[in-house]
């Protein structure tokens, strides 16, 4: 899974409850699987993550 944003053309809002995301996404690759995340040269942001999947 990958995603990206361009850059921000203004402050973004903080909300209640925000900020958990990336944590998330880093606990659920602890099993298998891999996130690399940063800035992009654009000014964006960039998420890859790669999640293990467990079939039932």
């Amino acid at each position: 899974m990958t995603v990206r944003n361009t850059a921000a053309g203004r402050p973004g809002l903080r909300l209640p409850g925000s900020g958990d995301g990336l944590v998330g996404l880093w606990e659920r690759t602890e099993n298998g699987g891999t996130l690399v995340s940063g800035p992009t040269p654009e000014g964006g942001y960039q998420v890859d993550a790669v999640l293990p999947h467990r079939r039932t």
